[in-house]
């Protein structure tokens, strides 16, 4: 299925610059599956803003730029232009290399425009997805350049929502990016009805009103080894970057109590995938010298998807004591295994979940470790795999809510 008829351009600027950063995070995984949608297209062009400029490819060239991504040491060595950047990491260097290599077109930031207007000379649909490249600048050269649809998926709006879990330079700079995504757009796309809750609030805030739909993202299963075992002593799973906003500290106190009050083969295990994140002192703290590390809870900065897919696979239940989510990706992961849940009482997770997950205040914690030992003394249920899984969001029910919106706006345009 075409998202629409004609051209469309996608942004992939945080595909390229995210290149060899380790496990994907939700917003990586987002941009990946609407690149595989739009490569469906006719006439589908990827943009991504590189060092001195833009480049467009087409959809040969980002079939092989992700062959050579996934590849693991596939992507060319920087070169010289890509050798001047400071800021970008190894893995950006090279897939900018790359990018330049395969690119129809290479053009200075001012050519931006004129490159877009030559290669689609009857006019564009233009999707961003990326929380990337979201800047005046480039929305304007989009219009200029012949774009006559410009939809931009909004992920959350935490940082005007919760300003004390972001970094304080970056909530002035998410004000500017959506105040600018919602002038220049002519709709968002929202993963969750909270999250659309929340931006039409901050719209009415700012004075700005611009169309938006709901539609809740897919998600690909975690692959499953052959054959599974429950881990042995009970074992409990978090994932998500350790920072404040996803409550790690709660887990860690819970598992203090436990060394405080259980013999010691009583305690089960917790193991938290997720790479450190900022302003998380006392929580690191914890993680680096506290006497159970090692032995029942267990760091671990980056699992491939195979290596997640076997440990939650064997797991007890996915934890999940976030203070606010968009979306929730883990949570989805966890249900198509199957796998009970324990998770913050949270608007998205309802919508994606229902009832199949134990909610619980993420502030209360003698709550959470008495649900977490209800789990551990339960005994293995055998039906559990055959049981029917919730009506899950998917991709396919995803981008037929976007094109259907997409077709009407373009209807209402024409």
């Amino acid at each position: 299925m075409s998202l629409v008829p004609g051209n469309i351009c996608l942004d992939i600027t945080r595909t390229v610059s995210r290149a060899g950063a380790g496990a994907p995070s939700g917003v990586d995984r987002v941009e990946r599956a609407y690149i595989r949608q739009v490569m469906k297209a006719d006439r589908s062009y990827f943009l991504s803003r590189i060092l001195g400029g833009f480049a467009l490819l087409d959809s040969a060239g980002m079939q092989e730029f992700l062959h050579l991504a996934d590849a693991g040491d596939g992507l060319d060595p920087p070169d010289m232009l890509s050798s001047l950047g400071r800021r970008q990491t190894p893995g950006h260097k090279r897939a900018e290399s790359t990018i330049r290599r395969l690119a129809l077109l290479t053009v200075r930031r001012t050519r931006l425009a004129a490159m877009l207007k030559a290669d689609m000379q009857d006019g564009f649909t233009y999707l961003t997805t990326g929380h990337s490249n979201q800047t005046a600048f480039t929305y304007s050269a989009i219009r200029a350049g012949g774009a006559h649809t410009i939809a931009t998926l909004l992920h959350d709006v935490i940082p005007l929502d919760f300003p004390e879990y972001t970094r304080p330079e970056a909530v002035p700079r998410f004000e500017t990016q959506f105040r600018t995504m919602a002038e220049a757009s002519d709709l968002l796309i929202h993963n969750s009805a909270y999250t659309a809750e929340r931006a039409a609030h901050w719209l009415d805030e700012f004075g700005l009103a611009v169309p938006g739909v709901t539609a809740l993202l897919g998600c690909d299963p975690l692959p499953l080894p052959t054959a599974t075992a429950a881990a042995s002593p009970p074992t409990f799973v978090t994932l998500g970057t350790i920072e404040p906003r996803k409550n790690h500290l709660l887990l860690l106190n819970v598992w203090r109590r436990f060394h405080d009050t259980l013999p010691p083969e009583k305690v089960p295990h917790l193991h938290i995938v997720g790479r450190r994140g900022w302003e998380n002192e006392n929580i690191v703290d914890i993680l680096d010298r506290a006497p159970f590390m090692g032995r029942t809870v267990f760091e671990h900065g980056f699992l491939s998807d195979e290596d997640l897919g076997a440990l939650l696979s064997s797991a007890t239940a996915l934890l999940f004591p976030s203070f606010v989510e968009g979306f929730g990706y883990p949570l989805v992961e966890a249900v198509q295994m199957r796998k009970p849940c324990i998770a913050a009482d949270l608007p998205p997770f309802r919508e994606i979940a229902g009832d199949h997950v134990n909610y619980l205040d993420p502030l209360d914690g003698p709550g959470w470790a008495a649900e977490i030992m209800k789990h551990t003394e339960a005994k293995p249920d055998p039906a559990a795999a055959d049981s029917p899984l919730p009506p899950l969001p998917s991709w396919d029910n995803h981008f037929r809510t976007v094109a259907h919106a997409l077709a009407a706006l373009n209807e209402g345009q024409g």
